[in-house]
Order: structure tokens, then C-alpha cells, then sequence
């Protein structure tokens, strides 16, 4: 390998490692001399070529520093930092050969990962787009953390950035989306069936430990109505400790019950009021040909019509809702077998039927069809489709 030098200027060489050595030795090369290796080698000074100069100069450089990192005068001779076996390394020889390895090997710096660019831009997007955006940039910034990991790349912070703020935005696309759910019209409709087939469950309960429907109201001392049928199937819906704080022989406005009124369990709210407030939308229809209609304790058995499309309740308007714990029904008239309905749900509502399922009636249907969901001794074969005709 050849080596050059610049003198005024002018590129001196090519030289052999001996003849450098030698200009070195007659100091026609010091320490800020330019050399480079090879004619088409990068030009560097002489200070930073290993084992180029000798370590001691009278023309060392003033910026030179020992091997401490003590700044050395002019003419000092360089000190070797002692070895991690406490000996201190001796100069090499002045014959040594000029290293090989020259120019000195830049190591270049780690790529970014392009999906972790990528899921970031995505995670601010989100901000607006919220799911839209969202989404793709936890799923890129996963891939861009395995791609890192794997390809020793760099943008882990960004990939971890992008991957928070994506999942922000799923998170404010569910708030949002369980915002509308509660809010817009219709829209509490399968919490409200969860509750109300929590009723129809204790409701079958009740009848198949008992061996009868429950009544219609609970009695008091003196035979009048005091507290609701909701009271008594309170045990079945897992209140049993409510129901023993209520004074059966008291009505439901006496002093002591009527502390009682804003326990009301959440089987029998309606998503859109409060427990608290001690008013439910859930009433049975008491009217000609209804199962309350019947004024004793009635067998399963004696009720001809077929369970799965005969009411026990429906979810009246907000107009005729009523305190939970009063023996307070739906008057149901055959004459207007709609009245009352439909204005929670945009022209439907929900019923709760004998067998515990619940179905979402049109108040536009067949009023003769609506007869027959409503009363219980009718004995009529109904098709579940004719119950869902247009609104």
C-alpha cells in the first residue's frame, strides 16, 4: 500500500511505508501534516493515524493529552494508560509497521423502524380518527417492537408513543360509542331486556318452588292491597335481605316501608331512570282475560295458552310508570290494547313473557294479535313472526 502527503499544497508520494517513516523521522511530516493511504484514501492528519508518529515529538501538538486525559506541553512524551492488569504497555518499536486498517471504519448508525414511524403518525391521527386510526397503530407499533427487538433497529419510544395514543383512541371510540348506546332513542334496549328477563327468571322461579304464579299483591292485615308482587319475588332475585326488612303487613307507604323505597333492586329500573328514584317502568297488565285478572293463587297448569306469547309484564311510558313496592299495574283495556306503550322505544315495547324470554312488540301489530299476547286463557297458536311487522 502507498501513502501521500501534502506539503504547501502539493500531494507528495507515493511513498512506501519506510519512506514515510523516514519523512516522519526527518520531520518533514508532523503532526498536522495531511496523509492518506492509497491514492484515492480519505486525507487525514498525521496525529490521527496509529503508530504514524513516534510517541515522543518536539512538534507534538498542544491539544495532545495522556493517556489520563491530562493536556500534555509541547514535548512531553506521551504516558500509556495503565492495562487492566495494572502494567503500563511500552511504545512500539520504530520499525513498526503503519497500520493496515486505514482510514479507521465508520460504524453507521442503527435504521429506524419504518412502522414505528408509521404507528406513530397513526396514534396522533387518532386524536380525530379515534378507532379508525387507532387500531392500526397498536397493531403496527406491536409489529415495529418485534422488528426492533429482532433487527436491532431504533424507534422504540416512538413505537411505544404510537401504541398509547392508538390505544387512546379505542378507548374514546368504546366511551363514546357507550355514550350513544345509553343515550339515543332505543338505544338502552339489551340492558333493558337483561333486566327484565333477571325478572322473568325469578318469576318462573317463584312459580315452579311455589307451584303457582305469584299474585298480583301482597295482603295486609285487614285484606287490602299493601305491597306489590315485585316484593314478593324480591328473594328470587337475590335480595333476600331486602325482603326481610319489609313489614309484609304494612303498606308500601306506611312509616317503615316507605324508607324501603329507594332500594329498588336494578332489575326493576329502567336504564334511563335511577334506582334511587324509587320508580319503575315495569308493570303487569291487569284487565278482562290477563293472568292477574285471576284473584287466587293460579297454577301453571291451569293457563292454556302457550308461555312463550303470553305477557306477565310490559315496560310502560314514563307517563304511567309507578312506585316499585305499590300494588300499581298497567289497567289494561282490550278496547285500546296500545295504550301506554311504545313511547320509550320509537313505536314498540318491551314485554316480559310467562316463559322468562322477552319480545319487542310493535304497537302498530293486529290489535286482535295484541289481545291475544295479553291475555292468558285465550287458548291461540301465535306465530313469532307476526309479531315484528313494520313499525
Amino acid at each position: 500500500m502507498q501513502w501521500y502527503y501534502k506539503v504547501l499544497g502539493e500531494v507528495v508520494g507515493p511513498l512506501s511505508p519506510s519512506q514515510m517513516r523516514e519523512k516522519v523521522l526527518q520531520g518533514e511530516i508532523g503532526p498536522q501534516t495531511l496523509v492518506r493511504k492509497g491514492a484515492h484514501g480519505r486525507w487525514l492528519a498525521a496525529s490521527q493515524v496509529n503508530n504514524l508518529l513516534p510517541p515522543t515529538s518536539d512538534n507534538a501538538p498542544a491539544e495532545m493529552l495522556d493517556g489520563y486525559g491530562v493536556q500534555l506541553p509541547p514535548g512531553s512524551r506521551l504516558r500509556q494508560p495503565p492495562t487492566k492488569s495494572g502494567t503500563i504497555t511500552s511504545p512500539p518499536p520504530e520499525n513498526a509497521p503503519l497500520p493496515d486498517a486505514w482510514p479507521p471504519k465508520l460504524t453507521a448508525p442503527r435504521p429506524v423502524s419504518g412502522k414505528a414511524v408509521v404507528s406513530l403518525v397513526l396514534g396522533f391521527a387518532s386524536c380525530a380518527l379515534l378507532i379508525l386510526a387507532g387500531l392500526p397503530a397498536l397493531l403496527l407499533g406491536w409489529q415495529a417492537l418485534n422488528e426492533i427487538a429482532n433487527e436491532k433497529m431504533r424507534g422504540r419510544n416512538m413505537a411505544l408513543l404510537g401504541m398509547a395514543l392508538g390505544g387512546l383512541g379505542c378507548a374514546a371510540t368504546m366511551v363514546l360509542a357507550g355514550w350513544f348506546w345509553l343515550h339515543a332513542p332505543g338505544g338502552s334496549l339489551d340492558l333493558a331486556e337483561v333486566r327484565m328477563r333477571a325478572v322473568g327468571t325469578a318469576n318462573m322461579g317463584y312459580a315452579l318452588e311455589q307451584q303457582h304464579y305469584v299474585q298480583r299483591a301482597m295482603l295486609d292485615r285487614g285484606g287490602r292491597p299493601a305491597l306489590s308482587w315485585r316484593v314478593r319475588l324480591l328473594p328470587y332475585l337475590h335480595q333476600r335481605e331486602l325482603y326481610a326488612q319489609f313489614h309484609l303487613d304494612e303498606p308500601w307507604q306506611g312509616p317503615h316501608n316507605e324508607r324501603l323505597l329507594t332500594r329498588m333492586p336494578e332489575a326493576y329500573c329502567s336504564p334511563h331512570l335511577q334506582p334511587s328514584e324509587g320508580r319503575t317502568n315495569l308493570l303487569a297488565p291487569v284487565g278482562p282475560g290477563t293472568l292477574f285478572s285471576v284473584q287466587r293463587k293460579l297454577s301453571p297448569l291451569e293457563v292454556p295458552d302457550d308461555k312463550s306469547f303470553t305477557i306477565f309484564a310490559v315496560e310502560v311510558d314514563d307517563s304511567l310508570n309507578a312506585v316499585w313496592s305499590a300494588p300499581e299495574d298497567l289497567q289494561w283495556d282490550p278496547a285500546r290494547p296500545a295504550a301506554g306503550l311504545g313511547g320509550l322505544r320509537g313505536g314498540r315495547f318491551l314485554a316480559l313473557m310467562l316463559d322468562g324470554s322477552t319480545r319487542l312488540i310493535s304497537t302498530k301489530a293486529d290489535p286482535e294479535l295484541l289481545k291475544a299476547l295479553f291475555t292468558a286463557f285465550g287458548g291461540e297458536r301465535l306465530n313469532a313472526k307476526l309479531l315484528w311487522p313494520d313499525p
